[in-house]
């Protein structure tokens, strides 16, 4: 037991405001293109990937579409994630994917401080989402997942379910969108204590400039959570993407909420970069390449994204 309440700790750098919540890994974006936009993503349609932003994002697919992409967090954590979505004639965009955290192998130690032996920690969710159109500029989305965290023998589970919706009103070529996230329970705990999980509602709004190749988007996430209205407003994200070419894609975004959560104080580079972004993207025949770079202070996150088109 020592031993679980040791990486437990470890393994709550993901834990952020959302107060003591489980499977904390659902929180962390891994997307390229997302992160890039500092994760002021609820209001974009975009590719397969979107869905884990909010389900409605990839209802304007025409294309069956598989993604996959890495990140290489702090610590040598790494995760990453598999997608593939299938547009169909007569029940909208049907898919799914996995996602997925290593945190590596750990030295085990009893209670006199002896070294035991090593042992491993992940967490993964399975995902199988759907995607429509309800009504003339009206979008909707749902994505069910399974989710499990494993700590050497000690497993936690979970069923939980994302729902969404865009609204995009083409005059003003915008668009406005909502999404509630992880809302579901826990069904296996590690010992006794079963977690609630990170539930989230996000609102996000994107607009793209009339006379220049930019998107330019704002969100705002965990607005479920106590706090005055004041509070609320400061959990906010911004994006923008830059596209002077047909196949080039320019991104930054800054992410007031992550770097509020860091609570960074230092001189050092990478604390003043904390919560802000950067990355690029480029399409080749089917394929499109993404990159994002982020800091959380005690480290630099690199995320790379490709998707293809069938």
């Amino acid at each position: 037991m020592i031993r679980i309440y040791c990486v437990c700790a470890l393994l709550q750098g993901f834990r952020l405001s959302a107060g003591e919540k489980g499977f904390q890994f659902l929180r962390v974006g891994v997307t390229a293109r997302g992160a890039a936009l500092g994760e002021a993503y609820t209001s974009q349609f975009g590719d397969v990937t979107t869905y884990l932003y909010n389900p409605a994002n990839v209802a304007l697919l025409t294309q069956r579409q598989a993604a996959v992409g890495y990140m290489n967090h702090v610590m040598d954590i790494g995760s990453g994630y598999m997608a593939y979505a299938q547009p169909t004639a007569k029940y909208g965009v049907l898919g799914g994917g996995i996602l997925y955290f290593n945190y590596g192998d750990f030295q085990g130690y009893d209670a006199f401080g002896n070294e035991t032996s090593t042992f491993h920690a992940s967490d993964f969710s399975l995902n199988l989402f759907h995607a429509d159109q309800f009504r003339e500029n009206f979008y909707y989305g749902a994505n069910l997942k399974f989710i499990h965290s494993s700590i050497e023998d000690y497993n936690s589970s979970a069923l939980a379910m994302d729902l969404g919706m865009i609204y995009e009103y083409k005059p003003m070529l915008a668009a406005v969108g909502m999404s509630v996230q992880n809302l579901g329970f826990t069904t296996d705990a590690y010992v006794k204590k079963k977690e609630p999980l990170p539930l989230s509602l996000q609102i996000g709004a994107s607009k793209k400039l009339e006379k220049a190749p930019i998107v330019v988007s704002v969100n705002w996430s965990d607005l479920n959570l106590a706090g005055s209205i004041g509070d609320r407003i400061k959990r906010f994200a911004i994006g923008t993407e830059f596209n002077p070419k047909e196949n080039l894609f320019i991104r930054a975004g800054y992410n007031h909420q992550r770097r509020t959560e860091l609570d960074l104080s230092s001189d050092k580079t990478l604390d003043r970069l904390a919560g802000f972004t950067a990355g690029i993207g480029f399409t080749y025949q089917r394929y499109r390449f993404d990159y994002a770079f982020a800091s959380w202070g005690i480290g630099v996150l690199n995320r790379f994204s490709i998707s293809a088109n069938f």
